[in-house]
């Protein structure tokens, strides 16, 4: 087989040569760039073991320009396609808001037993907000959403219950309400103290979820 490549040129020089060329020239996609820089190195260490250096260099540098050629009539590898979910998601002219996110429960007794908080929403918007999820920040509370379709929930902390996807609507200036169930002795002793727990409302109106939030004090 002949050499293609002038054998006063160092195999490392060729190669390094190459790969430069490859990133400034040819567009990849990062996982084929990784792959092909990976089997460089890997080709480069078994072609310094061997004497016919140039023959096994030359056969790498076709090998490279068939990939070249291949990854060009296909194109560049699909990134993950999230513009359905972006676009289903954000809502401008939607709005969901609560009149009190935040309420102080104060000084709750373990055995007084559970405790809830009634958080009213709305849809302060131009357009119809769907809500999709609402999960807790702890085991200890959960929440109920109740619209004019009706209700759903209680819905818990991710993990430790399943959270669904739900699909309740709110109609322009429709007011809502979340209740929240908060159990003082889930935790056992150690639940002793000052607490920060916090409901999250997902809807297609809002990058961010809302957020509903109370705090107590609770002893045993």
């Amino acid at each position: 087989m002949v050499s293609l490549i002038p054998s006063s040129i160092p195999p490392k020089q060729i190669t390094s040569g190459l790969l430069a060329y490859l990133h400034n020239h040819v567009y990849f996609s990062a996982r084929l760039k990784l792959a092909l820089i990976r089997y460089s190195l890997y080709f480069l260490g078994r072609i310094l073991m061997k004497k016919n250096q140039l023959v096994i260099l030359t056969v790498f540098v076709m090998a490279i320009g068939f990939v070249i050629l291949l990854a060009n009539r296909i194109g560049p590898l699909p990134l993950e396609n999230n513009s359905n979910t972006l676009a289903g998601s954000v809502n401008s002219t939607g709005t969901l808001t609560a009149a009190v996110p935040f309420y102080d429960l104060g000084t709750i007794s373990m055995s007084a037993g559970k405790v809830s908080q009634i958080f009213k929403i709305t849809n302060s918007g131009k357009a119809p907000v769907r809500v999709k999820k609402i999960y807790t920040s702890c085991m200890c509370t959960t929440a109920t959403l109740t619209t004019k379709e009706g209700k759903a929930g209680p819905f818990g902390m991710p993990g430790h219950a399943m959270i669904p996807t739900i699909s309740q609507v709110i109609i322009p200036n429709e007011e809502a309400s979340v209740e929240a169930v908060f159990d003082p002795a889930a935790h056992g002793p150690q639940g002793v103290g000052r607490v920060r727990r916090t409901i999250y409302i997902e809807t297609d109106a809002q990058k961010d979820p809302l957020e509903l939030t109370f705090e107590a004090n609770v002893i045993s």
